[in-house]
């Protein structure tokens, strides 16, 4: 983002795609939206339990939004509103770029609490009451919000990233992707109107651009290599944000292309490589520097 080089090369080989055999052409661009409440508190007394929803699979909040994987905050949500329960405290996710994968939260119950396949219920001791319902909650938005045919891929997605909820208030942040710098715009701006609305304070941090989809020369000879070393190539767009995207902002008439190994379930504690990708992808480099050459 501090970038302020005089760049003569004409070509970016970037290295930081997961799919090898293929070449990207471009990707999302991306805000992280964070939110921040007081709220009041109450006592009340009856029955209390510690509810707890872990180890679930997790992953990339951009390439993995479109997999159906269950998010453990809005399932554990789902679960309070569904048995009546009012919170105490609610903690949950990993990571502003990761599907969380955890979360957990002592509430009230009017009613005794049940352990599932996905959920652990044991009983808590009580605990001040924070007036916020679950369903309050469950209106934050998660998962694909505008889907792309033309690349088939998503085209807009907001992750429910992280959620902090006890006596000292409400924090709350999301990951907003799309692969059109106006939409994604238009999309934050509106959901922040919106949590203002419900007294939220509300700050945009880590804003990155879109890198706008282009084949031309450069990732033409990069398909050209692709081909070269497996015999075959491909192009692609990716739901996710690449160095190319703030590159492509300060280097406008640099012409980039993305490469790399394969890596399989990134963001996730699943997460590896294939290490002989990595020694073909080096073919597939030096190929593309004796094309340049």
């Amino acid at each position: 983002a501090n970038l302020e080089l005089n760049i003569k090369s004409n070509y970016l080989l970037n290295l930081d795609s997961e799919e090898e055999g293929s070449v990207c052409i471009g990707c999302a661009g991306g805000v992280d939206m964070y939110l921040d409440k007081e709220l009041q508190i109450i006592q009340k007394e009856g029955s209390f339990y510690e509810i707890s929803i872990s180890g679930l699979p997790g992953g990339h909040s951009g390439v993995d939004i479109d997999k159906e994987i269950p998010n453990a905050i809005v399932e554990l949500l789902k679960f309070l509103e569904q048995n009546g329960c009012k919170i105490a405290t609610i903690s949950g996710g990993e990571r502003i770029n990761s599907i969380p994968a955890n979360a957990k939260a002592v509430v009230w119950a009017p009613k005794e609490l049940q352990s599932s396949d996905m959920v652990s219920v044991k009983s808590a001791d009580a605990m001040p009451l924070v007036l916020v319902e679950p369903k309050e909650f469950l209106e934050f938005s998660h998962g694909i919000l505008e889907w792309s045919s033309s690349f088939n891929v998503a085209n807009s997605s907001v992750n429910f990233a992280l959620i902090d909820i006890d006596s000292k208030g409400a924090k709350i942040s999301l990951s907003y992707r799309s692969l059109d710098n106006a939409k994604l715009e238009t999309i934050t701006q509106n959901d922040k109107a919106k949590f203002e609305e419900l007294g939220f304070s509300v700050e945009l941090q880590d804003k990155y651009p879109a890198w706008k989809p282009n084949n031309n020369e450069f990732t033409k000879l990069v398909e050209r290599a692709l081909t070269k070393v497996y015999g075959r190539s491909k192009s692609y767009v990716i739901h996710a944000g690449l160095e190319c995207g703030l590159l492509g902002d300060k280097l406008p008439n640099v012409k980039m292309a993305s490469i790399g190994p394969n890596i399989f379930y990134p963001h996730s504690i699943r997460e590896y490589t294939e290490i002989d990708s990595v020694d073909r992808v080096y073919s597939v480099v030096k190929e593309i520097l004796e094309q340049i050459d």
